[in-house]
């Protein structure tokens, strides 16, 4: 039974490496069958910078072939092998791409986000967050963020019972 796992030491006089809390690194591909496990190996170079001065990165959503990421104050959309669709001259869709993992970011909105990892979640059509910062309840649907807390009626009860984060299930 092959059950080594590889390991590479630290150099002798290793100081650590610096860490951004608005950095968002991309893993190796994995691929079936594979000996070692390419989700935990990261590339110096594989990765991107949003914005810090919307605060630290708190989650990563999967949306709708999308990655959705958080901020304090901010959230936005993050390219992940970004490729367009031309026509050649006979019409024929053609797919063009980079092969860069992570090419773009762009904010959807930088005055709502989600200091709380736990206060969101997906659906198939939205994903739903609490902004503890404005005291409400936001979704998301691609395309535009609505305040579900101030539509249902909910914003005097956000307003004035909670007092901290929540956890959206």
């Amino acid at each position: 039974e092959n059950s080594l796992r590889k390991f590479n030491p630290k150099p002798v006089d290793f100081l650590g490496a610096e860490e951004f809390d608005n950095r968002i690194r991309a893993s190796q591909n994995k691929t079936n069958g594979e000996v070692d496990d390419q989700w935990t190996n990261f590339a110096l170079s594989d990765f991107i910078d949003v914005d810090g001065k919307y605060g630290p990165i708190n989650n990563l959503v999967p949306f709708k072939d999308n990655i959705i990421f958080f901020q304090d104050n901010a959230f936005g959309r993050l390219s992940v092998y970004p490729s367009s669709i031309i026509q050649d001259q006979t019409g024929i869709d053609l797919q063009m791409a980079k092969g860069v993992k992570l090419e773009d970011w762009n904010y959807i909105s930088n005055e709502i986000g989600a200091f709380h990892q736990w206060g969101m979640v997906a659906s198939d059509s939205n994903i739903f967050f609490y902004d503890t910062k404005r005291k409400k309840i936001y979704s998301y649907n691609g395309q535009i963020a609505n305040p579900v807390s101030d539509i249902k009626g909910l914003q005097s009860f956000l307003a004035n019972e909670l007092t901290g984060s929540i956890n959206i299930k």
